[in-house]
């Protein structure tokens, strides 16, 4: 009897934390509803949870890998993908080559916001350090807080 029980706790710690683990991964039907809506003729790719109130899918749009975030409530924050340095504004390539002379640009990501409209996401190696900074389109630099 008590080798019975002992194997019934055991099963159960195993199936448990299964169960809530599948439904920590299942996305919010407001969100997936939401992305369909904003982005009609896409296929979602992969869906991930980032925080514990935010998600963010992957998918091609415009011969572009882009990422889409939404938060618990299903609203859509913003969309980012990969530029190249020559599709940065005028104005933040200014202000990096002022900013960051003699710093390797590595990446630059274009971002549409639901709350900062459009920003520019750069990723800079520093000598030994990587570096990344946000500019708005006039070349500002900002922060987001969290």
């Amino acid at each position: 009897m008590k080798q019975l029980f002992y194997t019934l706790l055991i099963c159960l710690g195993i199936v448990i934390p299964a169960t809530a683990q599948q439904n920590k991964n299942k996305v919010p039907s407001e969100i997936v509803q939401n992305f369909t809506e904003k982005y009609p003729d896409v296929k979602p790719g992969k869906w991930e949870s980032i925080t514990y109130n935010r998600w963010q899918v992957s998918f091609r749009q415009d011969n572009k890998r882009k990422l889409a975030r939404f938060n618990q409530s299903g609203e859509w924050m913003e969309e980012e993908y990969t530029i190249s340095a020559k599709d940065l504004p005028p104005a933040v390539q200014t202000a990096i080559d002022r900013q960051h002379t003699g710093d390797v640009l590595k990446n630059a990501a274009k971002i549409n916001s639901a709350l900062h409209n459009i920003y520019y996401k750069l990723t800079f190696q520093e000598k030994k350090k990587i570096i990344t900074n946000l500019y708005t389109p006039s070349g500002e630099l900002f922060t987001i807080l969290m």
